[in-house]
């Protein structure tokens, strides 16, 4: 290629000007998407896991519904999940008799939780939630 003449060149360097300006915006939406994508993935099982570990504490015999309410908030913040609520359902776990169900809803806000929510703007929550029988 050295022995081409400069608008050959010239050329050649411009078309590679534009391709990157064609094609730029395009791999940045991709890796963008999958960052977004590997985020509420990461979410999901964040939820899935937090409620079935705090249940699996809730329904065991001397449990308090204000351990398991750190249980699942421990696991939370350890995952990083911000704002993050826990619902737990009776509210007085202690007083329950053996094979009353015991549900937890874990819900994680999408908005204070996404790396590039600048450039997605979406809002909403990731919920999962769970019931076990208490023993």
């Amino acid at each position: 290629m050295t022995n081409l003449p400069r608008s050959i060149k010239r050329s050649r360097r411009a078309a590679a000007t534009v391709e990157l300006a064609v094609c730029l915006p395009l791999l940045m939406l991709f890796i963008c998407g999958g960052i977004e994508i590997c985020q509420r993935i990461m979410l999901r099982q964040t939820a899935t896991l937090t409620a079935y570990e705090g249940l699996r504490l809730a329904v065991r015999r001397y449990t308090t519904t204000a351990m398991v309410r750190a249980r699942c908030e421990m696991i939370l913040s350890e995952r990083g999940a911000k704002n993050a609520t826990v619902v737990i359902t009776p509210d007085s776990i202690e007083t329950q008799v053996r094979n009353t169900p015991i549900q937890i809803s874990i819900s994680i806000p999408w908005e204070g939780n996404s790396p590039i929510r600048f450039l997605t703007g979406a809002s909403g929550q990731i919920r999962a939630q769970g019931t076990m029988v208490r023993e």
